[in-house]
Formats: structure tokens, C-alpha cells, sequence
């Protein structure tokens, strides 16, 4: 089993006021000891390990507050793995503050990086349905799955940490932590309430579940809006008037 963090947000439907509600409280994020003092080094796959063990919440006082404000684009899905916006992705004081030691950036900008000693995953893809994030799922998960393995942290990102960079964060804990899609969906959401795969790329999800499980957790089903995961289907007809 498996065991999520307590979130420090409440859930808000409106992602602009999820926003404006982490912003407006401090953080408190579980510090990681067993983080590398150094930026990991690339030495080769490792074994796939469960992320049991590895998904815990420390003894207390193991803490790191840090500003609400200056992490509102950040959000702590494993004591290894995090996600966020292009904004905070580049604030160097958070990244060292943080121990980050690897950095995945799902945007077309490459930019420049803001620390030489963190190594940078350059995965340029839009935030678009028609886009094959899918191509980039075992490179991604694999690669992630490696800096846990020696101890280093990850951070993804992409330009809002809504789409894109939650994809890549819920293949990777479906390819390596154990988990089935509405499980992993359940643990990023519950980190970052404001996490929202756009339609195609949770088509490729499903498909992506399916090839690794055998069978899927989450289903597309019709909806005012179109097809949606089967997971988003109240809240719809909570919104909008059949």
C-alpha cells in the first residue's frame, strides 16, 4: 500500500482559486534526508523498485517551511518527486532550498538553466490533445525512477503545471510506484488540486495503463464537453446543465 502526504490544500474547484489560495498560506514540505548533497549522477538504468516506502510522511519536526508565496507554482507529490509551473522551475533559491537535482521542463522553451549543477530533461512538447506525450512516457518515468534510486529529487515542470508536466508525473507512478491511473490521479490531485491532463493526453494514459496493467482504472465517456475521464464526470454535470 501506499500512502499520501496530508495536503496542505484544501480542494477548490476553481483552479485560479486554488492558486490564489496556496499563495496566500505558507508550505510546509517533508524534508527529504536521504537527498544526494551533489547533482545525480547519470550512471545507467536502475532496477524498477517499488515506491513503497519511499511515499511516507516523516516523524515530526522533520520539516522545511518555506513561503507560500514563493511556492504557490509548487506542489511535493512523493519526498522525491514534485511538480510545477515554468515559474518556479526557474527560482533558483526554491530548486537549491529544495535539494532538486534533476529537472524536467514539458515545454516548447527550452530557456536558460538556472543552476549549471542540476541536470535538465528537455521535453518539448504544447499542451494540445493531438500532441503524442505518450512517446516521451517510458523515457520520462525511467528517467525519474533513476534519480530516486540515488537518492536525488526531481522536479516536473511545464508552464502552468496543469497538463503536461501531471501527465508525466502519473505515468511514471503507474510504470513504477505500483499504482493504477485513479490512484496516481488521486495522489497528484490531492497535491496539486489544479492538475488537469487535457483529453488527448488522458486517452494516452488509458492506453499507457492498459499496455503496463492489462486493464485501465479510467475510462473516456461522453459528456456536455466531450469526452472526459470517467473521473471528471460528476463534477461536469455538476457545472453544466443536461
Amino acid at each position: 500500500m501506499w500512502n499520501i502526504f496530508q495536503s496542505p490544500w484544501k480542494r477548490n474547484g476553481d483552479a485560479a482559486a486554488a492558486e490564489a489560495a496556496v499563495a496566500a498560506e505558507a508550505v510546509v514540505f517533508t524534508k527529504n534526508e536521504r537527498a544526494a548533497s551533489s547533482p545525480a549522477v547519470f550512471i545507467g538504468p536502475a532496477p524498477i523498485q517499488s515506491c513503497a516506502g519511499w511515499i511516507q510522511e516523516l516523524p515530526a519536526g522533520n520539516t522545511m517551511s518555506v513561503s507560500g508565496a514563493r511556492l504557490a507554482g509548487l506542489a511535493q507529490v512523493t519526498d522525491y518527486l514534485y511538480i510545477s509551473n515554468g515559474r518556479a522551475a526557474k527560482d533558483s533559491t526554491v530548486i537549491t532550498r529544495l535539494n532538486i537535482t534533476c529537472i524536467i521542463n514539458a515545454t516548447q522553451d527550452n530557456g536558460n538553466p538556472c543552476l549549471p549543477s542540476v541536470e535538465y530533461v528537455w521535453v518539448p512538447v504544447t499542451d494540445s490533445p493531438e500532441t503524442q506525450l505518450e512517446e516521451h512516457f517510458d523515457t520520462v518515468a525511467d528517467r525519474i525512477d533513476e534519480v530516486r534510486a540515488q537518492c536525488g529529487r526531481v522536479l516536473v515542470h511545464c508552464c502552468a503545471g496543469v497538463s503536461r508536466s501531471a501527465t508525466l508525473c502519473l505515468a511514471f507512478l503507474v510504470k513504477h510506484c505500483g499504482m493504477s491511473l485513479i490512484e496516481a490521479h488521486g495522489l497528484v490531485k490531492s497535491r496539486r488540486p489544479i492538475v488537469r491532463p487535457n483529453s488527448g493526453f488522458w486517452k494516452q494514459l488509458i492506453d499507457y495503463e492498459v499496455k503496463l496493467r492489462g486493464t485501465s482504472s479510467v475510462m473516456m465517456v461522453s459528456s456536455p464537453l466531450g469526452l472526459i475521464p470517467d473521473l471528471y464526470e460528476k463534477e461536469t454535470r455538476g457545472l453544466i446543465p443536461l
